[in-house]
């Protein structure tokens, strides 16, 4: 999901972006999705950024991070990422979430 496809048309806080995807029944993916993910996802297309919503993981230096997955000019990589909650994301990004269950079993 974008930030765009959230209905922001604006650099937009990570706090706010996750806040928009819980209100239209989305949810923060626990952070094993990220290795998972790049594991999977073996055809992702070059130049293919995706970051995983999840809870920030504070790094060595004290820093919050979340998952994302790349194909670039390296390769496919698994990457961490600025999780503050007051970072800011264009609207061409995109996030992976959780859809909630009974979003599932319906």
């Amino acid at each position: 999901v974008s930030v765009a496809e959230l209905g922001f048309d604006r650099a937009t806080r990570y706090d706010a972006i996750c806040q928009r995807a819980k209100e239209r029944g989305l949810d923060l993916c626990p952070p094993e999705v990220g290795p998972q993910l790049r594991l999977q996802y073996l055809d992702q297309p070059h130049g293919e950024w995706i970051r995983v919503a999840m809870e920030a993981i504070r790094d060595s230096d004290g820093d919050l991070n979340v998952f994302g997955v790349e194909h670039d000019g390296v390769g496919l990589r698994l990457v961490s990422d600025y999780g503050r909650p007051d970072g800011l994301w264009i609207p061409g990004r995109r996030f992976v979430f959780r859809a909630r269950k009974q979003l599932l079993d319906t």
